[in-house]
């Protein structure tokens, strides 16, 4: 949780993914997803190969391994 609050990604993602990660309309719900499909999503929007989503590819650009595994892993748990 102190890496995920470290991220400082709460804001920025709760701004499209509302508040407790429910997702809303075309935006989808990442909480209580499957711990690998976050991971792979993640990753996927960090090395661009999702450019479908130049928002999420600027939020986790910077994001590291670890960082990716410690916000999936919180997802994951909601």
């Amino acid at each position: 949780m102190t890496r995920v609050r470290a991220l400082d990604a709460g804001k920025k993602c709760t701004s499209c993914h509302r508040e407790g990660f429910v997702g809303y309309a075309n935006t989808p719900r990442v909480a209580n997803q499957k711990l690998d499909y976050l991971i792979k999503t993640l990753s996927d929007f960090r090395d661009n190969k999702r450019p479908n989503m130049p928002s999420m590819t600027a939020l986790v650009r910077n994001f590291s391994a670890d960082d990716i595994a410690a916000m999936a892993h919180y997802l994951a748990g909601l």
